[in-house]
């Protein structure tokens, strides 16, 4: 059965553990889907319960769980009407535009690594528009930046946002950064090479962006205008095109 098939205490329970991994329930997964994810959910609960959830845990259970998760995130028409309608009209994503669309056209074109690098700089200049901060002035501590998320309005869309944050940054430690998978120090300074982590860790990335635009109170839809009809086009030549990539890369 479908997640709109399930209890409202499953729901919870199952949101809650998609949560600890970095994901969230989606309503639009098929029966199969939503199955699949849903044990991975209670895997990750149990885990939880016992303290033994540690980052390698939530890597593993968050990489099993996104093949069934990416399709419904990234379908290049609905991530074109969100980014053109709903991020536009974002207070904290709307200068961010160009970036997130120069993020997605690498992603789609299979270049996880480059697309993960701009999507970090995406959060946290978002980050930093949360938090108030302007250019000129001091800088914030990494903490204060991290925890600039309770800044938005109190909702299930911004608790989550923050459980996922937490996630994104689980391996980074600002006095003893580590050489890890999902580690903006070892992607910036050239430790680690492009990984599947990568492909997934900017979905999970830009689907925080999008409980931030909830939290906003910015509901899904929109117009269907040229600026819509261009994004999508650039979007699907990209995925078409990414058979080049990967010949390149395999070679």
């Amino acid at each position: 059965m479908s997640f709109a098939d399930y209890n409202q205490e499953e729901l919870v329970s199952i949101k809650y553990g998609l949560n600890l991994i970095g994901w969230q329930i989606d309503l639009r997964l098929t029966s199969d889907d939503a199955s699949f994810v849903s044990k991975i959910a209670h895997e990750a609960l149990e885990l939880q319960n016992s303290n033994k959830l540690d980052p390698d845990k939530i890597d593993e259970l968050a990489l099993r769980a996104y093949e069934n998760i990416e399709f419904q995130i990234m379908n290049p028409h609905d991530r074109a009407s969100i980014i053109t309608n709903q991020y536009k009209s974002s207070e904290y994503l709307k200068d961010l535009i160009n970036a997130i669309d120069e993020a997605l056209i690498c992603w789609y074109r299979g270049y996880y690594l480059s697309a993960s690098s701009i999507f970090f700089i995406v959060i946290e200049r978002c980050m930093r528009k949360i938090a108030n901060w302007e250019e000129g002035h001091s800088d914030i501590t990494f903490p204060q930046l991290k925890n600039a998320i309770r800044n938005l309005p109190q909702s299930d869309s911004r608790n989550e946002a923050e459980i996922i944050l937490n996630v994104i940054y689980s391996r980074y430690d600002a006095m003893n950064p580590t050489a890890f998978f999902f580690n903006r120090h070892s992607l910036l300074h050239g430790i680690r090479i492009n990984s599947k982590y990568d492909e997934m860790n900017c979905v999970r990335m830009i689907r925080l962006l999008d409980l931030i635009i909830e939290s906003e109170g910015l509901g899904y839809g929109g117009i269907i205008d040229n600026e819509y009809k261009i994004r999508t086009d650039i979007y699907l030549s990209c995925k078409r095109n990414k058979l080049e990539n990967m010949l390149l890369t395999s070679r």
